[in-house]
């Protein structure tokens, strides 16, 4: 593929999108259709399901991303922190909705938030940091790799006495336990 310049990364998310419809929903059937003299309806329904589910997402993580990149250019300072924190947090959101919560990005923007959220003392953006870490590890099949991120939950929520964290961890144990097999320490974390 021959690197363009002058596009953006909205540009290329909505080049590969197309390109991946193309692949899954058009090559494979092209031959039929040129010899039924039409394209499938169905065709048409899927591609209408695509722009709305991908359109807005597609172009709120373009934006996220632009944002991040003008915050790296600011002074280090807390509200410099604080404001990228903001926009991780809602990338995540983005992310997942866009590419599902076991997508690479989730787990490298996760990891800065957990740092900004250290260093912010943030407790609500240090359990949402836990939780997407989690569910990011534990979505991509690396069920033994998602407990220490539920024992993190558990840890830190009988520190802080954080009621969230105290629901969060213990449902997030008992998960990654069961799909381990270790089915008494699953049950153990449900009571």
């Amino acid at each position: 593929m021959i690197p363009r310049t002058v596009y953006e990364a909205e540009h290329e998310m909505f080049r590969d999108s197309v390109s991946k419809f193309l692949e899954t929903e058009v090559v494979p059937f092209h031959a039929q259709w040129e010899k039924d003299g039409q394209v499938d309806r169905e065709l048409w329904r899927k591609a209408g399901a695509l722009a709305i589910e991908r359109v807005a997402l597609q172009e709120a993580v373009a934006h996220l991303q632009k944002a991040l990149g003008l915050t790296d250019q600011l002074p280090l300072s807390a509200e410099r922190d604080t404001l990228e924190l903001t926009i991780r947090e809602q990338l995540n959101a983005a992310w997942a909705g866009l590419r599902g919560w076991a997508a690479e990005e989730i787990g490298v923007n996760t990891a800065a938030i957990l740092r900004l959220a250290k260093s912010q003392r943030n407790a609500q953006s240090r359990l949402l940091g836990l939780w997407w870490m989690w569910t990011t590890t534990i979505t991509q099949g690396r069920i033994a790799d998602s407990l220490p991120w539920a024992q993190r939950l558990l840890d830190e929520g009988g520190e802080a006495n954080d009621i969230d964290l105290q629901v969060f961890g213990p449902a997030a144990a008992m998960v990654t336990r069961f799909f381990l097999g270790q089915l008494d320490e699953a049950r153990a974390q449900a009571d």
